[in-house]
C-alpha cells in the first residue's frame, strides 16, 4: 500500500488544488489593487468558484458590491489560461 502523500503526488490533484487557489488570489489580489488604487484589500481564499476577500469597512464592502461584475471579468479574463472561473465574491469586514 503506498502512502497518501505519494499517491497525491503521482495524481498531482494536491498540489494542483492548492497552486490554483493561491494563484487566484494572486492576481485578485493584483486586480484589486488596480481598481481600488489606496484600499487595503486581500483576497483570503477561492473554494468553489467562490473569491473571499477581506475589507477594512462596510463601505469598502458596499464599492465591491458595486464593482463587482467588472472584478469578476478582469479576474476570469486572467484566469482563463488557468481553465478556472469565479462566480461570487463575497466580502469579510475585519
Amino acid at each position: 500500500m503506498e502512502p497518501l502523500s505519494k499517491l497525491l503526488k503521482q495524481k498531482n490533484l494536491l498540489a494542483h488544488k492548492i497552486k490554483s487557489s493561491s494563484h487566484i488570489c494572486w492576481i485578485a489580489d493584483s486586480v484589486l489593487a488596480a481598481v481600488f488604487e489606496n484600499e487595503a484589500l486581500k483576497s483570503i481564499s477561492f473554494k468553489n468558484k467562490t473569491l473571499k476577500i477581506s475589507v477594512p469597512s462596510p463601505v469598502l464592502a458596499q464599492k465591491i458590491s458595486f464593482k463587482r461584475q467588472t472584478i469578476i471579468s478582469k479576474i476570469n479574463e486572467k484566469t482563463k489560461d488557468l481553465n478556472v472561473k469565479i462566480d461570487k465574491i463575497q466580502t469579510v469586514i475585519q
